[in-house]
């Protein structure tokens, strides 16, 4: 999404986000294949941490592209209050999913 409001960005940068998604993408797929034999013992769970996770990386990207004077800072607020929103969004889901998982006897 920082990457929108920039337009295009340099190709560098882009380059540079991309590798670190895809490396992202590949341990999680690693975490989950190690995970395949056996039962998850709450997906929905694991789905949003790996959701959460991906934000961190989202605005850690937002800093660097600030402090690399890519974007103003007005910018970078915006971006970071819709991360914030996305973020209170996941934590209320997991809250809810984890209410209704039953206790082990």
């Amino acid at each position: 999404e920082a990457m929108e409001l920039l337009g295009e960005g340099p190709k560098d940068l882009v380059d540079e986000v991309r590798a670190g998604y895809e490396a992202r993408v590949q341990r999680f797929n690693q975490r989950l294949g190690a995970t395949h034999d056996t039962k998850l013992a709450d997906p929905c769970s694991d789905v949003i941490d790996i959701e959460l996770e991906a934000l961190e990386a989202e605005r850690l990207t937002l800093i660097k592209l600030r402090d690399d004077e890519l974007i103003a800072d007005e910018i970078l607020r915006r971006v970071q209050n819709e991360l914030d929103i996305a973020e209170l969004r996941l934590r209320s889901q997991k809250l809810a999913a984890k209410s209704l998982t039953p206790s082990p006897p």
